[in-house]
């Protein structure tokens, strides 16, 4: 595939396609370099996140999300606020972690279609990462609070069900980590098995039990 274009260039995989963003444009290709789609999207600097038949991308502190699959945009929402990360699941449910707003960090979760689920609000810590289980039931989360002498990363999985109807009751597990573990990424695998990466080591969240893997 030849790279020739003057405006900045973001090359990454998707499903069965090699996808590059250029000029406004996501041009697929299959795995024979032929060029299958273009779809017209207006990023130049993207965040986005890639799971089976699904990408959900913005503009890196943007303020619209778009899903897709294969050669269109499923749909494509506003929110308030700047988002930092996306993560979707293997069903196109959604979450995003915006900044920006009167609150430290804000969770946006979405269903296949696009509708807003609920939010999750932070007034003095950091959101650093989302995880959506396979079942679309679970919602996890990791944020890290710096205010104090130590760093301190929380991990919390929350009930969508619950967080829609009695957001007071969503939470079925927290755990704290030792100080000054930070925690950078988090992601649901089979089973409702979390997999929790820090600075320092790798752990696994199951059956509400925390393991060190590695």
């Amino acid at each position: 595939i030849s790279l020739d274009y003057n405006s900045n260039i973001n090359v990454f995989a998707y499903n069965k396609y090699i996808c590059i963003l250029a000029e406004n444009k996501l041009m697929e290709y299959n795995s024979s370099g032929e060029l299958e789609n273009e779809i017209p999207l207006e990023i130049n600097n993207p965040v986005y996140s890639v799971n089976n038949k699904y990408i959900a991308i913005s503009e890196q502190n943007g303020s619209e999300i778009n899903l897709i699959s294969g050669s269109e945009i499923l749909w494509t929402k506003s929110v308030d606020g700047n988002i930092s990360k996306i993560n979707v699941n293997d069903n196109g449910y959604v979450s995003v972690i915006l900044t920006g707003t009167v609150h430290k960090s804000v969770i946006a979760t979405f269903d296949k279609n696009g509708n807003e689920l609920f939010r999750r609000y932070f007034a003095s810590t950091n959101a650093v990462d989302t995880s959506i289980s396979k079942d679309n039931k679970y919602l996890a989360f990791a944020e890290v609070n710096t205010k104090g002498t130590t760093i301190q990363s929380t991990i919390e999985v929350v009930s969508i069900e619950k967080a829609r109807t009695n957001p007071s009751e969503s939470t079925i597990y927290t755990y704290t980590a030792d100080s000054n573990k930070l925690i950078i990424n988090i992601e649901y695998h089979d089973n409702n098995q979390i997999i929790c990466m820090y600075d320092s080591e790798i752990t696994s969240i199951k059956d509400n039990t925390n393991t060190v893997l590695m």
